[in-house]
């Protein structure tokens, strides 16, 4: 991979949407590859926002034809998209919730939280990363919480 493009921290970052057509992942559980394989697929992303003068948020992701719907489920949605150095993150922040995750914690601090609970199923995921080059996809990562691991797509 080369060097991911650089984006200024902490801004909201709002789009229509974007699709990511998939040729394998990786599965990493305690730094070490669990699973990995060749796949093709579509990851679709899609921006809605409440009303004209509403705050409400809902960034819907769709994985079409998904092979791996085991580990990651097909279908969920994230209230806030962030960019934070070399990535755009995707995220919900609740005040109660069943997992921990560092990264939503101090973005809950810094930016506030989203929603007051979220409970997550074992196969829907905590945090989206995107990672661009030259603004195109080069890579999508979701964490997952239940157990910890992080699913990367190429």
């Amino acid at each position: 991979m080369g060097n991911f493009d650089n984006w200024t921290p902490f801004q909201d970052f709002s789009f229509q949407k974007f699709s990511f057509p998939v040729e394998r992942y990786e599965e990493w559980e305690a730094g070490n590859i669990v699973a990995s394989g060749y796949v093709h697929f579509d990851i679709y992303f899609k921006y809605s926002k409440g009303g004209l003068f509403s705050r409400n948020v809902s960034i819907n992701v769709r994985i079409e034809n998904n092979p791996i719907f085991s580990k990651l489920m097909s279908n969920f949605k994230f209230d806030r998209a962030t960019t934070s150095g070399d990535r755009i993150l995707f995220y919900i922040a609740a005040r109660d919730t069943n997992v921990s995750n560092t990264s939503i914690s101090m973005l809950s601090s810094l930016l506030g939280y989203t929603r007051r609970v979220k409970n997550y199923e074992s196969n829907e995921p905590i945090l989206a990363s995107v990672f661009t080059i030259n603004h195109n996809i080069a890579k999508i990562s979701f964490s997952l919480g239940n157990p910890d691991r992080l699913i990367e797509f190429y």
